[in-house]
């Protein structure tokens, strides 16, 4: 009797979860509808958040004029590059086939190192294939 009292519980606390899950689901609005569903190319945005988003960009920029600032940003920056540099060699050291990634690793950083900007390619996967690429001459 103790055993089933036992199951009975583990299984109304197993599924108790799953019922408030879809109760929530149920229950919460569906989104607005943006721009973007509308064909424009950005989702429409709440003009509040975007100032503050310019005022953020605004003042960022001007703090990043701060000489204690700048040699912060740069001390960081050479940290990054050399544990990066260790963390690429001992990489290699361990499995050699990863030369083609670790190289390709380097090359985007030395792209957003020269201003190239701080995005990063897609990953691949199911939902992302490979971009095709264009053939050299």
């Amino acid at each position: 009797m103790k055993t089933l009292t036992l199951c009975l519980t583990a299984a109304f606390l197993a599924a108790a979860p799953v019922v408030r899950a879809e109760e929530s689901a149920k229950a919460s609005p569906a989104p607005a509808p943006s721009a973007k569903a509308e064909g424009g190319d950005k989702p429409a945005g709440d003009p509040a958040a975007d100032a503050l988003k310019k005022r953020f960009a605004e003042v960022r920029k001007q703090v990043s004029e701060d000489p204690a600032i700048k040699a912060a940003l740069d001390a960081a920056r050479t940290a990054s590059v050399e544990a990066n540099g260790k963390l690429h060699a001992k990489m290699l050291e361990i499995d050699p086939s990863l030369a083609p990634l670790v190289e390709r690793e380097k090359a985007r950083a030395a792209g957003r190192a020269e201003g190239g900007g701080g995005r990063r390619e897609p990953r691949q996967g199911a939902d992302n294939p490979p971009a095709a690429t264009p053939p050299s001459h």
